[in-house]
């Protein structure tokens, strides 16, 4: 093929059709769906796209110049003998629910930068050659959805996982990388502004979800162990909330990147932080890296109104930890999340709670407070509360904390006891207060 023209199937400002080629040196040819238009010009879809309606036998598919493809609801395609499948940026594949895309013989998958894969159906890529998989463009699914990765997974400097708004992230690996720069990023995409079950209800009221929001009456919500909420939107028509992400990982989770599910940030009120879970599955996985884990509240241009607490983090069941970033849910001038570690040489696992925001910076928490609940002691041997953490059990809770429970007051928190609350540290518990911490008991 010495040909130097072009070839295309164009739609104008709508969907592409279907260019095929076959040399005679392959087996099953190529197919190309693109919408560029003619030697220059590439042409956008309006919401239009290319269906996959039928199975198909190509040694390559590749999708580019803004070509919209979708497999649609109650279809079921296999593309096999595939060498190669190219979704280059500007592109995009959709899978709906209810339809399953399978490549059962891949050997490599490149999701360039700028384009985006869409699953809410089931993506099948087990019974390929394919080993990894670099994710360098946006994907987008969902809880209800079923993803079967290969072995690794790389989200590369350019890469973003993400769930729609208001939805939950459920992925499963073997073993997952992300690079410096890349991103599993769920940052405002929890309960709209003025939703969820601490909402905020003016733009001076913040919203809450693991950590109290400045003026909120609301209780707290969301498992400490399992958390899997979705942050409560601020007052108004504010930040969104934060999102909610699990992730099932059986064998290393190198994070060299960013996993944060912050609330939405806005001028007063902005969301509350959401929730990230990662739950290692085999007692020999390993969490590694330099890079971050959030659940922050967002951040207001304004903090004199409405600010809103952090969301809940679980890091549980990893064999080995060689991190050293951050993993934080801090509020913003408001109370703190949760966050929960455990090893698999734990029994139990630790519950932190630090207002310290991200690596360098700690905030205050104002007039709010991170309520400290019985069900919070499940599977908790030990509590820390550090950088301007003030942690309070509240009128009508009467509770005794696990046999052997250690508690660490850092400097510049506090515990409080409301009258008519009762806190009782079991037989064999310590508690370490360190200089410049707080107890305060009216109960």
């Amino acid at each position: 093929d010495s040909h130097s023209g072009f070839v295309t199937a164009s739609g104008y400002n709508a969907g592409a059709g279907t260019i095929y080629t076959k040399a005679a040196s392959q087996t099953s040819g190529t197919l190309k769906i693109s919408n560029k238009y003619n030697a220059t010009q590439s042409t956008g879809t309006s919401g239009a796209y290319t269906p996959l309606i039928n199975s198909i036998d190509v040694d390559n598919l590749i999708i580019s110049d803004n070509a919209s493809v979708s497999v649609l609801s109650g279809a079921d395609i296999t593309v096999s003998t595939i060498a190669n499948f190219d979704l280059l940026s500007g592109s995009s594949l959709s899978i709906s629910s209810n339809a399953k895309l399978t490549v059962p013989a891949i050997a490599n998958l490149n999701l360039a930068q700028g384009s985006t894969f869409n699953n809410f159906g089931t993506f099948d890529a087990s019974g390929s050659f394919l080993s990894s998989m670099a994710i360098n463009g946006a994907y987008v699914s969902n809880s209800s959805a079923t993803n079967i990765f290969p072995s690794n997974v790389t989200v590369g400097s350019t890469g973003v996982i993400s769930h729609p708004a208001g939805a939950r992230l459920d992925l499963s690996f073997v073993n997952l990388t992300i690079d410096t720069g890349g991103k599993i990023n769920a940052d405002g995409l929890g309960f709209a502004a003025g939703s969820g079950p601490a909402s905020g209800s003016t733009h001076q009221v913040g919203a809450s979800h693991g950590g109290q929001g400045s003026g909120n009456s609301a209780a707290t919500y969301g498992s400490v162990t399992e958390p899997i909420t979705l942050g409560s939107g601020g007052g108004a028509s504010y930040g969104a909330g934060g999102g909610a992400i699990k992730l099932n990982v059986s064998g290393t989770l190198t994070n060299n990147g960013s996993i944060s599910a912050n609330g939405g940030a806005s001028y007063y009120s902005p969301g509350a932080g959401g929730s990230v879970w990662v739950n290692f599955t085999d007692e020999k996985s390993t969490w590694s890296g330099s890079g971050s884990i959030t659940a922050n509240a967002g951040i207001p241009s304004n903090s004199a109104y409405g600010v809103s607490g952090g969301g809940r983090i679980s890091i549980d069941g990893y064999g080995t930890d060689t991190h050293s970033g951050f993993t934080t849910a801090a509020g913003y001038y408001a109370s703190a999340g949760t966050v929960f570690t455990r090893s698999t040489s734990q029994t139990n696992g630790v519950l932190t709670i630090s207002n310290k925001y991200n690596a360098t910076n700690v905030t205050g928490v104002g007039a709010t407070y991170t309520p400290i609940r019985e069900l919070d002691f499940s599977n908790v041997d030990s509590l820390i509360l550090s950088s301007n953490t003030a942690a309070r059990v509240l009128n009508g809770t009467s509770f005794t904390t696990p046999v052997g429970l250690s508690m660490t007051l850092n400097s510049s928190t506090s515990l409080s006891i409301e009258a008519g609350a009762t806190f009782i540290p079991a037989i064999g518990s310590t508690i370490n207060q360190n200089a410049g911490s707080t107890i305060n008991n009216f109960g």
